[in-house]
């Protein structure tokens, strides 16, 4: 079965080249990026300018902690914001900045609602009773802008596989079915707020307004607690041997999802899967260096890993389902061609050479598609290195 290694602190850390940061989407933090913002992700939005900014707004929040917690990459944060860009483009996302400021206003509303109201039937001056009238009134009609709003907002289903669902189908009826009622009764004190005649009837609708302000409290406190007991720390709760299994059942699934191994037979893909060993990297750590000996093939679960070049040049991110180390498994000079970072907190799949060689080598046509990727990128990469050291030379001689 698999096996998390820990690595030793004085080990892992790099020094990070001082480089200018380009962009981080507020997740690489601490890492000095200078890749384009074109080449971090292969799900690129086809949106610029003001259409860009207002469907940032309306998506998923890369800053969020409950989207981090439910996608936990980068990759899968860009997924998410692709599959929404391509499907559900003018619905909002329930974890976007949008949805957080709305959620923000109308809780406010409501605190501040509930404190005037107390002071307008208290208040004998006429002046302020028709002030705090006006601002009732205004509270009151935010709530219907909430149920307008709410028929475009997605929601989160599931419990230990959460899925955001953008359906303008699904939302209207699961809204229809949950909380549009007691958002309508609510509303019902509005078009007799100019009648200060108090009667039964009236301040009962009143009250109705009052009975929100405990539900989005208790709804609220579920999203901390939901938030509370995530995966990881779940994970940390139970035993080594179950945590091993939990994380060996998702290596299984990430083997059978690779496109050069689904050649292989079902059972040696089992195989294979049992032969992994978990390892987990904190951002920053050093996975491998460049010219040290490559005894393993790794597969990324989740996480982005930053590949540099011998003269420092980064040469590109990878993350979830991609696999890398391969060169040095099926060159002659079994010796690594490049340094491997974590930029984020990454899980990894290892397979030693030793099951390497025992399982995919024996298959040509398998061991043949890794071969060219290989190929591909080691030629990539010794291209970008010669530039990057030509560049270098030169800003030398400028600086003499």
């Amino acid at each position: 079965m698999g096996d998390t290694e820990p690595l030793e602190k004085d080990e892992t850390k790099t020094e990070i080249p001082n480089l200018v940061r380009t962009t981080s989407h507020g997740y690489f933090h601490g890492h000095a990026c200078h890749l384009s913002a074109a080449k971090l992700s292969a799900y690129e939005l086809k949106c610029r300018g003001v259409r860009k900014w207002l469907f940032n707004i309306i998506t998923v929040h890369a800053g969020d902690i409950r989207a981090i917690n439910m996608h936990r990459s980068y990759a899968a944060l860009c997924a998410e914001k692709f599959r929404h860009y391509q499907h559900f483009r003018y619905t909002i996302h329930p974890y976007s900045k949008l949805r957080f400021y709305l959620e923000f206003l109308f809780v406010f509303l409501m605190i501040v609602s509930s404190i005037v109201q107390a002071f307008h039937y208290a208040e004998n001056n006429g002046d302020y009773v028709v002030y705090h009238a006006k601002l009732l009134m205004f509270s009151d009609s935010m709530i219907i802008v909430n149920i307008i709003v709410n028929f475009f907002t997605g929601y989160i289903e599931g419990y230990s596989r959460k899925v955001s669902v953008l359906s303008k189908k699904k939302i209207a009826w699961k809204y229809l079915t949950t909380w549009l009622v007691l958002d309508v009764v609510a509303c019902f004190a509005i078009p007799i707020s100019y009648d200060t005649t108090e009667h039964t009837i009236y301040m009962l609708l009143e009250a109705m307004k009052l009975v929100r302000l405990p539900i989005i409290m208790v709804y609220l406190q579920n999203v901390l607690t939901v938030m509370k007991a995530s995966e990881s720390r779940m994970l940390g709760c139970v035993s080594g041997q179950l945590r091993e299994d939990i994380l060996m059942h998702t290596g299984r699934q990430l083997v059978r999802e690779l496109e050069f191994l689904k050649q292989l037979p079902s059972s040696l893909l089992v195989q294979i899967a049992f032969k992994l060993r978990v390892v987990i990297y904190i951002a920053g750590d050093i996975i491998f260096k460049i010219n040290t000996v490559g005894d393993c093939l790794y597969f990324i679960d989740r996480g982005t890993v930053a590949i540099y070049s011998d003269s420092g040049k980064e040469i590109c991110h990878l993350e979830d389902g991609d696999f890398f180390g391969e060169i040095a498994l099926v060159m002659k000079h079994h010796f690594r061609t490049a340094s491997a970072i974590a930029v984020t907190n990454c899980e990894l799949f290892r397979l030693d050479r030793e099951h390497f060689d025992a399982t995919i080598a024996y298959y040509p046509t398998v061991y043949n598609s890794i071969k060219e990727v290989a190929t591909s990128r080691f030629e990539r990469t010794c291209v970008l290195d010669e530039h990057h050291k030509a560049e270098l030379r030169t800003a030398e001689e400028s600086e003499r």
